[in-house]
């Protein structure tokens, strides 16, 4: 069941950024967010749930540093909402 979860909440995420990236640009990070968060899931199936390790080896080494990128991609999206601009500055 999770693992219909994950690919469904990527389905769904692409289908945001696809109609929704153009006429607001926040949506973007939110995206990523529900992207970051359902390939979470994945990665969590992956190791409880499947049994084997060739596939805990390769979504581990492949894909376990995108778990890190869910804190920042959920507060850039704060923070455009917040600040009505999407853009990112140095400062």
């Amino acid at each position: 069941m999770q693992l219909i979860f994950s690919i469904i909440g990527i389905v769904l995420s692409t289908i945001l950024l696809y109609f929704n990236a153009r006429s607001n640009k926040s949506t973007i990070y939110l995206g990523l967010f529900f992207i970051l968060v359902s390939t979470y899931s994945f990665i969590h199936f992956a190791i409880f749930s499947s049994g084997s390790i060739i596939l805990i080896g390769i979504i581990l080494v492949n894909f376990g540093f995108l778990t890190y990128l869910i804190g920042p991609s959920l507060y850039l999206y704060i923070r455009s909402i917040l600040e009505d601009d999407p853009r990112l500055k140095k400062r």
